[in-house]
């Protein structure tokens, strides 16, 4: 028991250490928010497949990975799309892009045209995300 705290404080040390720290405690965060999920095993498995499988096709995509920054969350088969499109076409293809995943059951496009978010701007959303996940696990009487 004793090695293991070990390598948990060694891990957590060089996360910080090499500047990782937001992924870090983003990592921590949803591992904590996994826990409480009411989904089954197999409709996690299913979301991040449909997650990975949408986020590979707009890779894929050399104008929309320049132009675009897209979120991608996956519920029981529903889709949530958020971020930034330069123009309206190009959110039009994110959706089309999207469509074309197996597996999913609705659509819910919140992508806005607007000029892309700085690297800084998502950063701190990354680190307000964290921050509310952490409150809410501490939250004793929350369902």
């Amino acid at each position: 028991m004793k090695a293991h705290r070990i390598v948990l404080l060694a891990a957590g040390t060089i996360g910080l250490v090499n500047g990782c720290a937001p992924l870090f405690l983003a990592g921590a965060g949803t591992a904590a928010i996994a826990a409480h999920d009411r989904r089954s095993l197999g409709a996690s498995i299913d979301d991040e497949a449909i997650e990975l499988k949408a986020g590979s096709a707009l890779r894929s995509d050399d104008e929309l990975r320049r132009d675009t920054h897209i979120n991608i969350t996956s519920m029981n088969g529903v889709v949530l799309l958020g971020g930034e499109a330069a123009t309206a076409e190009l959110r039009d293809r994110v959706l089309a892009r999207t469509r074309e995943v197996t597996g999913i059951r609705r659509i819910v496009n919140e992508v806005r045209v607007a000029s892309v978010a700085s690297l800084g701007n998502r950063g701190h959303d990354v680190w307000l995300t964290t921050k509310v996940k952490t409150k809410l696990i501490r939250t004793e009487d929350l369902d």
